[in-house]
């Protein structure tokens, strides 16, 4: 889905917040790399599994990943990266809920 306008504005404001250090910092990682590919332009949340499954995809060759390869996407995900993206302002992410916006 594409983003309103607001949307693009919103994310915009908050990036250009955001030092060239740290947009360099946050981008150095391909797995954040594809999650923002993922979440950039949803008008609504996105679970932490359907984002794990999509960048595990990404990152394998295989057609479908495996559950233990989505798992270790998930786990890193949950405890590196959303968090990261989180304290950024980039991304909101519910811990409890899983759910990413």
């Amino acid at each position: 889905m594409a983003s309103s306008p607001n949307e693009l504005t919103a994310l915009a404001a908050v990036t250009s917040e955001l030092s060239a250090n740290e947009r360099h910092r946050l981008l150095s990682a391909e797995r954040r790399r594809l999650t923002l590919d993922v979440v950039t332009n949803r008008s609504t949340s996105v679970s932490l599994d359907a984002v794990a499954r999509v960048v595990a995809d990404r990152e394998t060759d295989a057609d479908v990943p495996d559950d233990e390869t989505v798992e270790r996407v998930a786990i890193s995900l949950h405890h590196v990266h959303l968090p990261k993206l989180h304290d950024a302002g980039v991304v909101e992410y519910d811990t409890e809920t899983n759910q990413i916006a």
